[in-house]
This record gives structure tokens, sequence and C-alpha cells, in this order.
């Protein structure tokens, strides 16, 4: 379990493809004095399991379903990612309670811009949620 708050923005540091599966190295001094092996961390809101430490750089192995499921196919190194470890039962909790497991994939149908923030409208398969969404509207 994660907030949802990003606690660092992580510095990709490779990427390598292992047939199915991505590699992932990641640097960030702040999160890896947290992290073990087999720690759960957030990567741009996707859990996903420590499976190498060195230093401040992880390795995690990203899984076929999840990079058809998010932006993480599409890492290269260099490129700046959110970051958070896992919620811990001792600590503060200053978010929402996120899983971090990707369900399935939405499509961003428009952006506004409103002063500071934006609203976002994405369409999703309303079957797949039917237990969890009511319509008001």
């Amino acid at each position: 379990m994660f907030t949802g708050i990003v606690k660092d923005i992580g510095i990709v540091q490779n990427v390598v493809k292992m047939g199915s599966v991505y590699d992932l190295t990641v640097n960030s001094p702040l999160i890896c004095k947290d992290l073990a092996v087999d720690d759960s961390v957030s990567v741009n809101g996707c859990c996903q399991t420590v499976v190498a430490l060195d230093g401040n750089n992880f390795r995690c192995n990203v899984v076929e379903s999840t990079l058809r499921k998010t932006n993480l196919s599409s890492l290269n190194k260099f490129d700046y990612i959110n970051l958070e470890t896992s919620l811990k039962f001792n600590g503060g909790i200053d978010g929402h309670f996120v899983q971090g497991h990707v369900n399935s994939c939405g499509k961003v149908k428009s952006i506004s811009n409103i002063k500071n923030f934006y609203i976002l409208e994405i369409s999703y398969d309303h079957q797949l949620y039917a237990d969890y969404v009511t319509n008001e509207g």
C-alpha cells in the first residue's frame, strides 16, 4: 500500500529488455536509504518489487502486463520518474490508500487547464468497474 504522495524524483539509469520483462535500474539516494530487496516501491504510481540494491540505485523487473498498461515501457535512460516507498503502519498518512496495481487502461478524452491545476476526462471500460462505480448523472 502507498499514500499516492510522491516522495522523490528518481532518474532512470538503465533499461534492459529481457524477453517480455524490462530490468529497470533507478537512482534515488533518498528512496534507496529506506529500501531492501523484496520491498515494494511505487514507480510512476505502479507497484514494483525491488530485486537488487547497489548504493543509491535499485533495480526492479517490470513484467509484461505492467508494460502493456502503463508508461513504464516508454522509459529511457536519464528519464525522471515519480517514486514512493510503501506505507509503514507506524508512519503518518498524508494522502490516500493506493495499491499501485494497474487493472486496465483508460483513454484521456480531454485536458482542461484551470488556473493552477488540470481536469482530466478519462474514458474506461465501465463493465470492469461495474461493482465500484455508480452513475449519478
